[in-house]
């Protein structure tokens, strides 16, 4: 209670400083301004925009297919445009497609974890006419 009464009574205090009806404001109060240091760094650590829509209003395209998103998977935030897609990429989280690694990132490479791509599913059916293990 004497909590408050405190606030109440803080509150008063601060509308006794308002002007009158009829007045003009005259209360000066302190301006102080802190200097921000030119040295701090500053890191963001808020994570990407997840859904189909980026913040400028532009859909997503689907990273499987390339046409503009529908959906987007709220497990990974990846956007995807049909239920085709959806299944490739459960099926890449699971670990069911071949990835190779072209590029380790080494000191030639312009891309830091180097380059990589997927193939296909382990246990895909071969072209007709295509030797075994190809």
């Amino acid at each position: 209670m004497k909590k408050i009464l405190k606030q109440r009574e803080a509150n008063f205090q601060s509308l006794l400083s308002l002007p009158r009806f009829g007045e003009k404001y005259q209360t000066v109060k302190d301006q102080t301004v802190e200097k921000i240091k030119d040295d701090v760094k500053i890191n963001i650590q808020t994570p990407a925009p997840t859904g189909i829509s980026l913040p400028n209003g532009t859909r997503k395209k689907c990273l499987i297919s390339g046409d503009f998103a529908t959906y987007y998977d709220p497990s990974n935030g990846v956007p995807y445009n049909s239920v085709e897609t959806f299944k490739v990429l459960k099926k890449l989280a699971n670990g069911d497609y071949y990835w190779t690694q072209i590029d380790n990132g080494g000191v030639n490479s312009i891309f830091k974890g180097g380059v990589g791509c997927y193939f296909g599913e382990f246990d895909a059916k071969h072209a007709k006419g295509v030797p075994e293990g190809f």
